[in-house]
């Protein structure tokens, strides 16, 4: 007998190769996804994809333009007017001084330099650990980049103009307790709630997979002492 066909009879015995695959277990940073290239993008990108900085430097390009605009002209007048009195929208030039929002506003100047350079820190280092960390989640990846453009939007008005140019107002009366409000902000005051919002939603996934995992495990567990 050949060799060709011997070795199709024992391919024959041993029957047809298992096509199906046992899934992944989810990972604890959440459900398995498709990587979109990210990984393979970090080479070209620093850390972090390339195409990320591109996105944060038209940002900023953006940002600074409309920020110089508002400081070289001084606008005020209402984009959209909502019910009236209830919610307005302005274009202005405010120059906060206190923290995103100004929620801040209250606290004495030191203790709200020290807050300041302890989340310049711990930022700082985050952005760095994901920069290092080539396997990390594209989530938190993403969160914390997002964050630094949001940062650096912001940060670069502290050091040249001493405080957060704000070029958008939002004014209005509480129709429920009638009382006047008015918030001024920036573009990047809103990449910093998306920062802060895709980190907390990985950190719903996360919390998510690991509860099912634990779930699998006792259950499993059950399954044997019976």
């Amino acid at each position: 007998m050949s060799s060709c066909e011997e070795s199709n009879l024992r391919r024959r015995a041993e029957g047809p190769g298992d096509s199906g695959q046992a899934p992944a277990p989810e990972d604890a940073n959440g459900p398995s996804e498709v990587d979109h290239g990210h990984s393979n993008e970090d080479t070209v990108g620093f850390g972090y994809p390339l195409k990320w900085w591109t996105i944060g430097g038209l940002f900023l390009a953006i940002e600074f333009s409309l920020k110089y605009l508002a400081n070289r002209f001084r606008p005020s007048g209402s984009i959209l007017s909502i019910f009236s009195s209830v919610l307005e929208f302005d274009v202005c030039y405010v120059e906060n001084r206190h923290s995103a929002l100004s929620f801040a506003r209250g606290i004495n100047r030191t203790l709200y330099w020290a807050m300041m350079s302890v989340s310049i820190l711990l930022l700082t280092g985050a952005f760095v650990y994901f920069f290092i960390k080539k396997d990390a989640n594209w989530r938190n990846k993403l969160g914390i980049f997002i964050f630094m453009v949001g940062a650096v939007g912001n940060g670069l008005d502290r050091l040249l103009v001493g405080a957060v140019v704000d070029y958008v107002s939002i004014s209005g009366e509480d129709p429920i307790f009638g009382r006047h409000y008015y918030l001024a902000w920036n573009l990047s005051d809103l990449v910093i709630n998306a920062a802060f919002g895709t980190l907390v939603y990985q950190g719903y996934l996360s919390e998510r997979a690991t509860a099912r995992e634990n779930a699998a495990a006792e259950k499993k567990e059950n399954a044997e002492k019976e």
